[in-house]
This record gives C-alpha cells, structure tokens and sequence, in this order.
C-alpha cells in the first residue's frame, strides 16, 4: 500500500472516531459526575465538592425551536397583473432585496382587506 494511501486510511479512520463519540453524546447522553476533576484540576489541588451527584450534558444545553420556512407561513397563489404594473414591479424588485415582491403583494392584500374591516 503506497504512503498516500496508508495517510488517507488514517484520517479516515480518525474522522470515523471522531463522528461515533459525538453520535454516542447525542443518541445517549452520559452522566457525569459534577464534583470529578480532570487530572489538571487534582494537580492543581482542586478537589472534588459531591462525587455522588451526576449532572445530564444535554439536559443543560438550551435548544433553540426551530425556524419556520417560508413555505409553513405563506401560501402560493398564482394571478394575472397587467403588464405595465408588471413592469413596475420588476424595476422595483431589481433595487430591492430578496423577498420584495412577496411583502409588496402582501402590503397591498392587507391594506385591502383592512379597508373592508375583513382584518383587524
């Protein structure tokens, strides 16, 4: 087997490690005992405060909710528009930024539809 091969082996092999203990940390968090200290901490004569108390890694981390996309908030309709209001809304939407045509055709739906008292 040539150098490079043997190399590439190894980092696979690293890597494999490497994806199983954060697997492992997710699938089962471990306990660990809160009081415990690393091998720096006793050499520098920090002892433990409880061994007895086990504190849950994951219990601790806070978890964000995920964001809802754009497609669980909005619906798609498909219409006609004229095409010289067509054009003005291009040369809007090209100064603007991504999105624009969704919050102009939504402003004008919402303020519709306030005028009629169908929305609060």
């Amino acid at each position: 087997m040539s150098k490079a091969n043997e190399f590439k082996d190894t980092l696979r092999a690293q890597s494999e490690k490497a994806k199983t203990s954060v697997e492992e940390m997710i699938i089962r968090p471990k306990t660990i005992q809160e009081g415990s200290a690393s091998n720096d901490d006793n050499a520098n004569g920090k002892a433990s405060t409880n061994p007895s108390e086990t504190v849950n890694l994951i219990a601790e981390v806070p978890v964000a909710a995920p964001k809802k996309g754009i497609r669980e908030t909005h619906t798609t309709k498909a219409f006609y528009i004229r095409n010289d209001i067509a054009e003005l809304i291009n040369e809007d939407i090209r100064k603007s930024k991504r999105g624009a045509m969704t919050e102009i055709a939504n402003a004008l739906f919402e303020q519709y539809y306030r005028s009629q008292g169908r929305l609060k």
